[in-house]
């Protein structure tokens, strides 16, 4: 069984069902960040400084999606475009830990009370201390990126134009466009992988 932090969400998944450990989550999608070989411990780290044991708060809503450029769910693109405009690839889980790999950290998207406030719709990422989510590692810049939901629950993110970049599923994000975001999207910060997963799947990457 593959190692998660906390580890007290594990374990909730392996004592519920799958029903009642999603009731445990008021977000769509959650985050698992894969600690690198190299510097995880550092990463794990500051994870935990930041993410354990203090307040959290749910993102403040985005009325809509209008953005400067269209955002669109992946069955109104595929009726604009045709097959040609199917979405990115998407992987439906993520491989277990290579050896000597610490695991994967289980992330909420939701506001520290002691983090950035400078955006309340926003669940910012970065390597500065101060973000809602802290990647501290060398390939994360300070101000990498940021997330947000609306109103009906869809999440999308940002780049912010990052040193190292941003990709979805592989394809580079261009800075400052928000792309959508779904259930078994794969996220990769600088050189830190992140999966973006329904508390349903979740349960099962928990319980494998």
């Amino acid at each position: 069984m593959a190692n998660f932090f906390p580890s007290e969400i594990q374990q909730d998944a392996l004592q519920l069902d799958t029903d009642a450990f999603a009731r445990g989550f008021r977000e769509p999608l959650v985050l698992v960040v894969r600690l690198p070989r190299e510097g995880g411990l550092e990463l794990l780290d500051a994870l935990s400084k930041t993410l354990e044991g203090r307040r959290t708060a749910s993102v403040r809503p985005v009325a809509s999606m209008d953005f400067n450029t269209q955002v669109v769910s992946p069955e109104e693109l595929r009726r604009i475009t045709g097959a040609a405009g199917e979405r990115r690839p998407r992987v439906s889980s993520i491989p277990p830990p290579s050896a000597g790999a610490p695991g994967d950290y289980i992330v909420r998207l939701r506001k520290r009370s002691d983090g950035d406030t400078a955006y309340v719709d926003r669940v910012s990422v970065g390597r500065a201390m101060n973000k809602d989510i802290v990647l501290r590692h060398g390939s994360i810049s300070k101000f990498h990126a940021w997330f947000q939901i609306d109103e009906v629950g869809e999440v999308s993110l940002t780049d912010a134009e990052s040193k190292n970049g941003s990709k979805l599923n592989g394809e580079a994000l261009s800075p400052r466009v928000p792309v959508m975001v779904s259930d078994g999207d794969r996220i990769r910060f600088g050189s830190i992988d992140v999966l973006a997963c329904a508390p349903s799947r979740l349960w099962r990457l928990c319980r494998r």
